[in-house]
């Protein structure tokens, strides 16, 4: 269920990847605010991709602490 929402998440950063292209081509950013925002958006990516990978630990149960 988390992987899939993460998933979910993903395909929206994909979309907003997708509108930055186009505001690039419309000339409502320039080259320079586009590289900007497109590497936070690869920053972004990247963690989406790892949480992805790591879904599992992510949402395992906590181990109950053992008393001393």
């Amino acid at each position: 269920m988390f992987e899939n929402k993460i998933n979910e998440v993903l395909g929206e950063a994909m979309e907003t990847q997708a509108w930055l292209d186009q505001a690039l081509d419309c000339q409502y950013l320039s080259a320079e605010q586009h590289a900007q925002m497109d590497a936070k958006w690869h920053h972004v990516g990247a963690i989406l991709n790892r949480m992805i990978d790591t879904a599992e630990s992510l949402c395992s149960a906590p181990q109950p602490r053992r008393k001393r």
